[in-house]
């Protein structure tokens, strides 16, 4: 499986966070109130995390196609950028629990980032 197709959108951390963190706002003074710094030390993972797992899923020998590689990378900025707008609209200056923005933070993979947006 080529890394682009490993990696396709439909695999994409993107939508997990958002609904993690968009459906999850916490009531009363308990909790953490998102910040922009927040959204985007959240982005900036999350794009690390989609980094990361493309370099795995490339194969170890002979050429990258550069086609795979371009819509990988194009993929990873549509993503990051997609999270920080949609963080910024909907989620900042919102209460949410801080173990769940932990989780994300700490998260390796997407499939752990998934794991953190099914902690509810």
């Amino acid at each position: 499986m080529s890394a682009a197709a490993h990696l396709s959108p439909s695999k994409s951390a993107l939508g997990f966070v958002v609904v993690a963190l968009a459906l999850a706002p916490i009531g009363g003074g308990c909790g953490k109130t998102m910040t922009k710094d927040d959204c985007d030390r959240v982005a900036k993972h999350i794009r690390g995390v989609w980094d990361s797992e493309a370099e795995r899923a490339a194969p170890e020998k002979g050429e990258r196609s550069a086609r795979a590689m371009n819509v990988i990378k194009t993929e990873g900025d549509k993503m990051e950028t997609e999270w920080r707008g949609i963080c910024e609209r909907e989620i900042e200056g919102r209460k949410v629990d801080p173990h769940e923005v932990d989780c994300f933070l700490a998260a390796k993979t997407i499939d752990e980032v998934q794991r953190c947006a099914g902690k509810k």
